[in-house]
């Protein structure tokens, strides 16, 4: 038999069935012939049995045995039979650097072996029929386990692996791998009582803790945990605080360890803005705002300023902490914009600044229009200011114009309030209206005052071409008049209630007047006509028609061609014509002719374009003719 098998040593013992007391052994691995092959052993220390040393661990032996008789004959060799050495058990079995998905094994080897199984799996595992098996025989003792899950619990064992036979296991040595922290911690869409939490999840994570509470609270003792574990990332916080920071922290939630806390991260919650920004009783130097609160502030700042002022750097702040929502803003501009913000204060946060709202002090209208000196392109305008202005705005158009829209604007800002109106036109009605110009609007305009340009008189009335049922009458104008009114009638009529009124509008000035009665003494007045009033009528000028006489016909065929003239006028008439004069319209004679044919070219080139009276003569007789020079 075998026994006390060690890890290279066995007791080998057996029974004599003789008288020999001395007996050789021989052993070796298995299957070894003990006629050519083994390790021999004699036993002759007079006890039956030996103790086989120097064995090699986890090996396989057989053992064969014979006596040694006296007669110097050997018995036949009797296999006492087979066993194993012990193969070593490892020990100090060490985990390190654990990750989310590996981990290093060590031990102490306490043999020879140069190989050896690792065993682990989630912890509980039975090694008899579960488990995932590592063997190292890389010549370097330990392993680094991989494709590990994060965050969980494991049991590992490790056993030698000697020549034939294993050693027992040793373990179970618990580790467990680190559950990834998330990162990239992100508030959005925060609101006055809710805010969204998201993060990057660095491993395979579907369920994490949110912690949060006022900023710098502990962690470890306080906060409001919140667990997302819907199979979607990300939570929405509720019942938030307005205004108020907080600090949130976020962590992975693995199989079986909770993954660290991320660096804080903080946000604040939202001071609702107020909108609605009214306002009311507004004067030339105050004005009263009023807004609505969106959430439950009860202090408010009021920043104004001019229009356009930068709200980061400038503007006047009133604080409205009273108790009642509304302030009044006082020791305004007149006629200015300002621009106002309002803004909440909470707890931790003011709310944003409102958009801009905008308003326009009063600026004070004029009174008192008054109209002077009025001429006939020109009148003199003065009214009473009512504030403080020193520029004022005169606009002033035909009468009815629409001063939104038309009228001829003249800024008076040269330190002396009223203004010439100049260049206006004659005879012509006019309305006005004034308003004041402040910093940054003007007041309103004025009701309207109305005027009319003087419309000038003609003068030099003329008459000519008298025959004895028509005369030709010219006049000089004075203004720009180009519509005149002529009324003729008996010497002596009233030109108020009677006479013949004739209108000249043909664009020449100069009117026929025609169904004269034979051998009539008239009387003539003219008249302009301009835009909304008539000139002062001009006469009488008096004249008599011919009576039928014999030389009067010898005129009767005369013709002028081409009029209007540019140079040359063409002079026809069926008999010898005596003189031929050229008149402007103020009478003065310029041209003088005597023709000695009966078709006579007049050169016409050196007058200046115009109106031009030509006057023909035959002893007696006479008769004039407009022409227009061009």
């Amino acid at each position: 038999t075998v026994t006390n098998i060690t890890e290279t040593a066995a007791d080998i013992s057996w029974t004599e069935n003789g008288s020999a007391t001395e007996w050789e052994v021989i052993y070796g691995l298995p299957g070894f012939d003990p006629n050519t092959a083994g390790t021999t052993i004699v036993d002759n220390d007079g006890t039956l049995g030996v103790l086989l040393t120097g064995l090699t661990e986890g090996q396989d032996y057989d053992v064969y045995v014979r006596a040694n008789c006296s007669t110097g004959f050997d018995s036949d060799w009797s296999l006492v039979g087979n066993f194993t050495t012990v193969c070593p058990a490892v020990s100090n079995v060490l985990v390190s650097n654990e990750t989310e998905t590996t981990a290093d094994i060590f031990w102490t080897e306490n043999g020879s072996a140069t190989e050896w199984e690792i065993l682990y799996g989630v912890s509980g595992f039975n090694t008899s029929t579960a488990g995932t098996s590592v063997i190292d025989n890389d010549g370097t003792l330990g392993e680094t386990l991989t494709g590990l899950m994060e965050g969980q619990d494991y049991d590992v064992y490790v056993r030698a692996m000697c020549s034939s036979t294993d050693s027992a296991w040793v373990g179970p040595e618990m580790f467990t791998t680190e559950c990834p922290a998330v990162t990239n911690v992100v508030v959005s869409n925060e609101t006055a009582t809710t805010a969204d939490v998201s993060w990057t999840e660095n491993g395979s994570a579907t369920e994490w803790e949110i912690l949060y509470g006022p900023v710098n609270f502990d962690p470890n003792t306080a906060g409001t945990s919140v667990l997302d574990n819907d199979g979607t990332l990300g939570e929405t916080l509720t019942g938030l605080t307005e205004g108020q920071d907080y600090d949130v922290y976020v962590r992975a939630m693995c199989s079986s360890v909770d993954s660290d806390w991320t660096v804080v991260a903080t946000f604040t919650t939202v001071c609702p803005a107020v909108t609605g920004i009214t306002f009311s009783n507004i004067t030339a130097n105050s004005a009263d705002v009023s807004w609505t609160e969106n959430g439950s502030a009860t202090e408010w700042e009021l920043l104004y300023g001019m229009t356009g002022f930068d709200p980061t750097t400038a503007g006047t702040s009133v604080l409205d902490n009273d108790g009642t929502l509304g302030e009044t803003l006082t020791g305004l501009m007149e006629g200015q914009d300002y621009d106002v913000y309002v803004r909440a204060i909470c707890s931790s946060v003011d709310s944003d600044w409102t958009v801009a709202a905008s308003f326009t002090t009063v600026c004070p209208a004029v009174t008192g229009i008054t109209i002077s000196n009025i001429t006939t392109d020109s009148a003199d305008v003065s009214w009473t200011e009512n504030g403080s202005a020193t520029e004022w705005e005169i606009l002033y158009g035909p009468v009815n114009f629409n001063p939104n829209t038309a009228g001829t604007s003249v800024l008076d800002n040269d330190g002396t309030l009223g203004e010439t109106l100049t260049g206006l036109t004659e005879g012509q009605d006019y309305d006005v209206y004034v308003r004041a110009m402040c910093s940054s609007v003007d007041s309103d305009w004025t009701v309207a005052a109305s005027f009319t340009t003087v419309c000038p008189a003609v003068t030099g009335i003329t008459i000519s071409n008298i025959t004895t049922d028509s005369a030709d009458v010219s006049w000089t104008e004075n203004g720009s008049a180009t519509e005149w009114e002529i009324l003729y009638g008996p010497v002596n009529f009233n030109p108020n209630t009677a006479g013949t009124s004739v209108i000249d509008n043909d664009g020449t000035l100069g009117e026929t007047l025609t169904g004269l009665t034979e051998g009539e003494d008239y009387d003539v007045y003219v008249r302009a006509i301009c835009s909304s009033v008539d000139s002062a009528w001009v006469g009488p000028e008096t004249f008599s028609t011919d009576e039928l006489g014999v030389e009067n016909h010898l005129l009767d065929g005369i013709k002028l061609y081409p009029n209007p003239v540019k140079n040359v006028l063409n002079f026809e008439s069926t008999n010898q014509i005596d003189n031929i004069s050229v008149y402007n319209l103020l009478g003065e004679r310029i041209l003088d002719i005597q023709p000695k044919n009966l078709n006579t070219r007049i050169s016409l080139e050196s007058l200046q374009a115009g109106v031009y009276l030509v006057k023909a003569q035959k002893g007696s007789a006479m008769k004039v003719f407009k022409i227009v020079k061009e």
